[in-house]
């Protein structure tokens, strides 16, 4: 399914809508052969799905310009143009399942501001219904090495590159999937970008994120900005703009994260929640591995929690655990006289939380800030606020190696 692409109109390889159920979408390879242009804000899907139950997505492969697996799907406009590579609205009375899809070799160069969700180019979006994604066949979105292998030319400063989002309110699964080499950066100094592995948004009814790998073992390969960006840049692992009314953040594998912004309001982050939750649903958080993760960031305080590096790091909460994850290696690079914030795990606001048995080595940060009462920080674990109960035993800490 190929060249498929209007300049003036939303476009998609394959479309369904009302009054479908229960299709098969398997083995196909979708990809176009030159670069394509708009010329009007418009969205760009491969596979797109509004309605019904059922669906089995499955062996699909999304990027290149040929059959053999050769060449970039590029795509480029000075207009808000967004690209999904699969977008399901399904619905919850038979669950639908996306298994080992390879989504990869894609570029967008786009001005479109959009700095969460799905972004302005997404491997997996899902806007609702009832989803599981890889738990049988793990879904590549990106690849397990190298770098620049899904790749945004943002014209306002963090729009993001994402892997997989979420937005529904169903109950959704994603399992044991790959995601690397994701990028968003361009070369003006003065325009940042933000890369999210798996983005959710929606208040699911259930969520399970468990055995995925996020970033592959190439230095740099999940990375916003570039060492000469003065913008602000954001990179996160897993981020949770909402909180399901249960989630589950298990065994995953988040490595190989930068970002590259000077200015005072960027990050990275392994898992984090964004600032400004209200009565968050307890995250169970355990037996994750968060490695390598580096940025050149000024941002200072930790207001909310939110700090410029962080293996984990929960803005609000009610009944959390943090339990049995390995975070190493966080870096802030910034020679900055910020008082920044190097950081294994931060919380704020917690009410009954629970953060035990983690193991936390090397925290480091080259801020220069020698305030007394503003210095430049490496901590284990940072508590900004604690409202009631909280239990912190049975951590390993050292802030070297």
């Amino acid at each position: 399914i190929a060249n498929f692409f209007s300049a003036t109109l939303a476009s998609s390889g394959i479309l369904l809508g009302a009054g479908n159920s229960n299709w098969n979408i398997r083995g196909c390879r979708f990809y176009q052969s030159a670069t394509r242009t708009y010329t009007t804000a418009n969205t760009h899907r491969a596979i797109q799905i509004l309605s019904g139950n059922g669906y089995s997505i499955s062996t699909n492969t999304i990027g290149y310009a040929a059959s053999a697996g050769t060449g970039v799907y590029t795509m480029t406009s000075t207009v808000n143009s967004q690209f999904n590579a699969i977008d399901l609205s399904v619905g919850t009375t038979t669950a639908s399942s996306l298994q080992g899809n390879t989504i990869t070799a894609i570029e967008l160069t786009s001005p479109s501001a959009i700095l969460t969700g799905s972004g302005i180019l997404c491997g997996i979006h899902i806007n609702a219904g009832n989803v599981n994604i890889g738990d049988l066949i793990p879904n590549i979105i990106g690849g397990a090495t190298g770098t620049d292998l899904i790749k945004a030319i943002p014209g306002t400063t963090l729009a993001a590159v994402v892997g997989i989002s979420s937005a529904s309110t169903g109950s959704i699964l994603i399992k044991s999937n790959t995601i690397g080499g994701l990028t968003s950066s361009n070369p003006t100094v003065t325009i940042g970008g933000s890369v999210y592995g798996i983005s959710i948004s929606g208040l699911a009814a259930s969520l399970v994120v468990s055995e995925n790998t996020i970033g592959n073992g190439t230095v740099d390969n999940m990375r916003a900005g570039n060492l000469t960006t003065t913008a602000n840049s954001v990179v996160g692992g897993i981020y949770f703009t909402a909180t399901p009314l249960t989630t589950s953040i298990t065994k995953n594998t988040i490595q190989n994260l930068s970002s590259y912004g000077s200015n005072t309001g960027g990050f990275v982050r392994g898992i984090c929640t964004a600032s400004g939750f209200t009565n968050p649903a307890p995250l169970i958080i355990s037996d994750n591995k968060i490695t390598k993760l580096t940025s050149n960031s000024s941002l200072p305080n930790v207001l909310s929690g939110q700090s410029a590096a962080a293996g984990i790091t929960l803005s609000i909460g009610t009944n959390d655990v943090i339990s049995n994850n390995i975070i190493s290696d966080i870096a802030l690079t910034g020679t900055g006289t910020n008082n920044t914030y190097a950081v294994g795990i931060g919380h704020a606001n917690g009410t009954n939380t629970i953060i035990k048995n983690n193991k936390i080595s090397n925290i480091t940060n080259a801020g220069t800030s020698t305030n007394p009462a503003a210095p430049s920080v490496a901590a284990g674990i940072l508590i900004r606020t604690g409202n009631n109960d909280l239990s912190i035993f049975n951590n390993m800490i050292s802030l070297g190696s």
